[in-house]
């Protein structure tokens, strides 16, 4: 995903699409509900449709800005300043235009029925109580992505792909971007073990050889659409082992930070035959990779038994 922002936009579009059917499904129901009771040209069906309107206020600042706040999160991005002021008016744009609808539904109504007074405190205390919340919304947002984007060691993702010279669709395609941040910890967490460090680094330069590899195209030679055909199930099935390595990976070397008093060599051994079972059944290009990860499989066995 090349743009944060634009995605984030869309799915805040089909968010609000989907807060706006809530409620015209809520106000169908009140309308059968009054209607069916009598009670259609009631002050009480209008100050009901009025409700449906203001839970949609009250709504949408909490649930626009949680698409933010998640998005932004998984691709470990901080919103900035000139984010929050475009979001701002975007999201009052939106509502000003909701404001206009109600106003237009409902002013006649409440004024024929003599509640004219009370549908303009209404309305004050929505647009007060929106304005408000919008703006703490939004604030809680930059300062929780803020403190998650500098305290979790989590690298942007654009990182991450000059990390593993991968682009960002490919992790995508493979769901590797939370296996590869938490390997990326575990270096970070060997920190006071340069040998377990300098074996995590092996490992991560195996796999950015191994992940790379991955997206080279077809070969040229390939001209039928039957061999094609064939050699994207191929690549489809060493697609999915290499992100099973990756995971089983982050096992092992989560693992080998363990205490040297809680190892169990069994266990140990266990997590890196998932590991080396890719090894023996992936392209012989990769096999001269394995060292790498038997490294840290080895470093764990020395660090169980002198705590023997």
């Amino acid at each position: 995903m090349d743009n944060v922002d634009d995605k984030i936009d869309t799915l805040m579009r089909d968010k609000l699409v989907s807060l706006m059917q809530e409620n015209t499904v809520r106000i169908k129901n009140i309308n059968i509900k009054y209607t069916t009771s009598n009670k259609k040209h009631t002050i009480e069906r209008w100050r009901a449709f009025y409700d449906s309107f203001d839970k949609l206020f009250r709504n949408m600042p909490k649930d626009l800005v949680r698409v933010e706040k998640e998005v932004r999160s998984k691709f470990v991005q901080p919103m900035v300043p000139e984010r929050k002021l475009r979001l701002l008016s975007y999201i009052n744009s939106e509502a000003d235009l909701l404001f206009e609808k109600l106003e237009k539904e409902c002013r006649q109504e409440f004024k024929k029925l003599g509640g004219e007074e009370e549908f303009e405190e209404r309305l004050e205390k929505t647009r007060a109580k929106f304005t408000d919340n919008l703006e703490t919304q939004l604030q809680k947002c930059m300062e929780a992505l803020e403190t998650e984007t500098t305290a979790s060691g989590k690298l942007p993702i654009a990182e991450l792909c000059r990390m593993y010279d991968l682009s960002e669709g490919f992790l995508h395609e493979l769901n590797l971007i939370d296996p590869l941040q938490k390997i990326q910890l575990r270096l970070k967490e060997a920190g006071s073990d340069p040998e377990l460090q300098s074996r995590i680094e092996g490992v991560k330069e195996a796999l950015k050889r191994i992940t790379h590899s991955l997206q080279s195209g077809t070969p040229k030679n390939i001209d039928s659409a039957s061999a094609r055909k064939g050699h994207k199930m191929v690549v489809a099935r060493e697609t999915m082992a290499v992100r099973d390595l990756v995971i089983n990976t982050n096992y092992l070397l989560e693992y080998a930070l363990v205490p040297g008093d809680d190892l169990n060599s069994e266990l140990a051994q266990k997590l890196y035959r998932k590991v080396e079972s890719f090894f023996d059944t992936g392209r012989q290009e990769w096999k001269t990779e394995a060292g790498h990860f038997k490294a840290v499989y080895e470093y764990t066995l020395v660090k169980g038994n002198q705590n023997a």
